[in-house]
């Protein structure tokens, strides 16, 4: 009985760990346009190690990423640029002159990020543009983050550990008549 209810609990725990999984997407440009802009990507080229990056946005000559390591930022400064780069990606393709104002003490402008009226960074440090071809020919590898964050397939994994015996516990006993 108990080698069933590992082998059960086994079997549902397998699937909810590889909605971590990455994909590469060098593939298909396709793919990379149906990212969700504020998703987790990794940058990876043949000369350094992989780096985390936030995508904001694709067209047909790049890739623009939000990176949020280069510069030292406090983590509301950090939030807000995630935040901006999830529910307004299209304020990060900026013209000349333009502000967007992240919060009311962080910016974000071509001139760069400025954090209590205090130039941070430069805009091309915070926002990074990867070439189209560099991406189709291998230069440069991304992947995207997909599934579900750790926490909550934790959550998953430890209901279905929780439930697992009950629910065998409750068909053995339909089997057996136990009352």
């Amino acid at each position: 009985m108990k080698s069933v209810a590992f082998a059960v609990i086994a079997s549902l725990l397998a699937p909810s760990m590889s909605f971590a999984a990455q994909t590469p997407v060098n593939d298909s440009w396709s793919t990379v346009r149906k990212w969700k802009p504020g998703a987790e990507v990794t940058v990876q080229t043949r000369s350094s190690e992989s780096r985390r990056r936030y995508f904001i946005s694709v067209d047909d000559e790049g890739v623009t990423l939000l990176n949020l390591s280069s510069v030292g930022l406090s983590s509301g400064v950090a939030r807000a640029l995630r935040q901006a780069a999830s529910e307004s990606p299209d304020h990060f393709a900026m013209a000349d002159g333009v502000t967007f104002k992240l919060d009311e003490h962080a910016s974000l402008s071509k001139a760069g990020l400025f954090v209590a009226s205090q130039k941070i960074a430069e805009y091309d440090e915070v926002v990074e543009r990867i070439v189209r071809k560099d991406v189709e020919a291998g230069t440069v590898v991304l992947d995207v983050k997909k599934g579900m964050p750790v926490g909550k397939q934790l959550l998953i994994t430890l209901g279905v550990i929780v439930v697992s015996p009950i629910v065998i516990y409750a068909i053995a006993c339909a089997a057996k008549r136990c009352d």
